[in-house]
């Protein structure tokens, strides 16, 4: 449960504005068969969307300094595989993960498109990412070290861009490093 309070003033009118921003999470982890799980979560909210993958805002101020709450909807779904014993085996782990903001109406969404702070923040944003951990096999009294390795790509969709320009980005990354675990 989400609940989270805003509140403004507007100097011309003399006036403070409050709003409450709200909302849920239901989150879960099955074993599909044994070393098999599947993760899955979803955050839904109204004036929470900093809580979410990406960050998204959580309102926007109108000119008589009003609140308006953005809702947001965000969510991740995976798997993550291990061997017989868990603490030597290979794991792979790889997800989904989204995220939609702006469930406003038309005036509120076109305010927040054309305005210049906001068009940094991504309308939708998906990512996938695959990740690996191989740990040596050492004795559990002098620790061990682990390779982890991970790739995942990440696209964009802005509120607006300028006319001639891509609709939506998509960056790669990978990620290598060596661990040393204490014993």
């Amino acid at each position: 449960m989400l609940v989270r309070g805003y509140r403004t003033y507007g100097p011309v009118a003399d006036q403070t504005f409050s709003t409450t921003g709200t909302g849920f999470s239901v989150s879960g982890v099955f074993e599909l068969a044994k070393g098999v799980h599947a993760i899955g979560t979803t955050l839904v909210s109204d004036g929470g969307g900093r809580y979410m993958i990406g960050q998204a805002p959580d309102f926007i101020v109108n000119a008589d300094a009003s609140i308006t709450t953005i809702g947001s909807t965000s969510g991740m779904a995976g798997d993550r595989g291990a061997g017989e014993a868990d603490h030597d085996a290979v794991r792979l782990l790889r997800y989904r993960a989204g995220s939609i903001r702006g469930r406003l109406g038309r005036r509120e969404a076109y305010r927040l498109r054309h305005s210049r702070r906001d068009r940094r923040q991504p309308r939708h944003r998906r990512r996938r990412r695959w990740a690996s951990t191989m740990p040596s096999s050492a004795r559990p009294r002098y620790g061990s070290m682990q390779l982890i390795a991970q790739y995942s790509y990440v696209k964009r969709t802005p509120w607006s861009v300028p006319d001639g320009t891509p609709t939506q980005r998509a960056s790669t990354c990978v990620y290598v490093n060596f661990r040393y675990v204490l014993p």
